[in-house]
C-alpha cells in the first residue's frame, strides 16, 4: 500500500509544481538579493576580470622593477660624481713656513726704490 501512497503524492506534487515554482524562485531570488550572495555569473565575471588584468599588472610590475634598478644605478653614479667633486674641490694644505710681513713689498714700492 506504500507504493500507492507514493504514487498519489508524486502525482499531486507534479500537479502543484508549475504553480509553486515561480513563488519558490521569487523567494530564493529575494533571499539572494537581500543577502548579496554572489551568483555563478558574478564569480565568472570576477574571474574574467582578474584574468584580464594579469597581463597589465605583470607588465607594470616588471616596468616598476626596471625603473627601480635604473634609479639605484643613477643614485650610485651621483654618489660617485659627488665624491669626485668633493675630492677635487678640497683646498691644499699650506706649507708650515710663514712669511714675515716685512718682506712683503708691493710692486709699486719696488719701482720707486730702484
Amino acid at each position: 500500500m506504500g507504493w500507492m501512497r507514493d504514487f498519489v503524492y508524486s502525482s499531486f506534487s507534479d500537479a502543484l509544481l508549475p504553480i509553486a515554482r515561480p513563488m519558490l524562485e521569487d523567494v530564493v531570488f529575494e533571499i539572494l538579493n537581500e543577502r548579496q550572495v554572489p551568483t555563478r555569473t558574478d564569480f565568472r565575471e570576477l574571474r574574467d576580470l582578474v584574468n584580464g588584468m594579469r597581463g597589465p599588472v605583470s607588465s607594470a610590475t616588471s616596468s616598476a622593477r626596471r625603473l627601480e634598478e635604473r634609479v639605484i644605478a643613477l643614485e650610485q653614479a651621483i654618489a660617485s660624481l659627488t665624491a669626485q667633486v668633493q675630492a677635487t674641490s678640497t683646498p691644499k694644505k699650506a706649507s708650515g713656513r710663514k712669511k714675515s710681513s716685512s718682506s712683503k713689498k708691493s710692486p709699486a714700492k719696488k719701482k720707486k726704490a730702484s
